[in-house]
């Protein structure tokens, strides 16, 4: 144990130490929105009287601290550590130092010649913007119009699925028509019998009810009748 931890001081030892201090790989930088560049070189560009070097140069803000080399996209935005092969060849020829508080004094031409290229950097970078948010627009828009589609077909197919439904309970109430004048005939006929049932049975109540006439009076009826008769005669 005593061997592998001397082992690791040795290493520590022999690395240099700004090897082994930790590198920083994002970082901020209080620019403006719209930092002021000159022209350095054709293609390089500095930002003016600062108290670091940030240099323009193909579409990104470089930043160089300790022999490492950052960039970002955004004077506003995090810098980033960028491998050195991937360094442009014009900012590795750049003096160390050159540029700091860097003031280039240039005529009304080049100041205007600057202007417009600036200008037409901002144009592109809207032109980008607003190309990306129309791409957008256009994607939402059909989505949208996917899914008025996707809409209108299920409301037709509902449609077509009752106006099917209606039509099933049509033919249905057509096929069973004769069959349901059937049913009522029957019971027409069925009511008949029932109603002609109830005259029968109140018929014999009524002839169960007429009380039953006395036999003497019966018996005595006809000589009455005779008697009157010879009275008569």
């Amino acid at each position: 144990m005593k061997k592998l931890a001397a082992l690791f001081l040795g290493l520590a030892a022999v690395v240099p130490a700004g090897a082994r201090a930790q590198v920083s790989v994002r970082f901020s930088i209080p620019l403006p929105a719209t930092p002021p560049l000159v022209y350095v070189q054709p293609d390089v560009q500095v930002v003016e009287d600062y108290d670091e070097e940030v240099f323009f140069h193909d579409d990104f803000y470089w930043v160089r601290r300790d022999g490492r080399w950052f960039r970002s996209h955004r004077p506003r935005s995090e810098f980033v550590f960028v491998e050195p092969r991937y360094i442009p060849a014009p900012l590795g020829g750049l003096e160390v130092g050159r540029y700091r508080r860097y003031r280039h004094h240039v005529g009304m031409a080049e100041r205007e010649r600057l202007r417009r290229e600036e200008f037409r950097r901002e144009e592109f970078r809207r032109n980008e913007y607003r190309h990306l948010h129309e791409a957008e627009y256009r994607d939402r828009e059909r989505r949208r119009a996917e899914e008025l589609r996707r809409f209108e077909g299920e409301r037709r197919h509902e449609e077509a699925l009752r106006r099917a439904e209606r039509e099933h309970h049509r033919a249905e109430a057509v096929r069973r028509e004769p069959e349901r004048r059937r049913e009522g005939e029957r019971h027409e006929v069925r009511h008949e019998v029932r109603r002609e049932e109830a005259r029968r049975d109140e018929g014999q109540r009524q002839h169960q009810a007429v009380p039953a006439t006395n036999p003497r009076q019966q018996h005595n009826a006809p000589n009455g009748k005779h008697h009157d008769r010879d009275q008569n005669h």
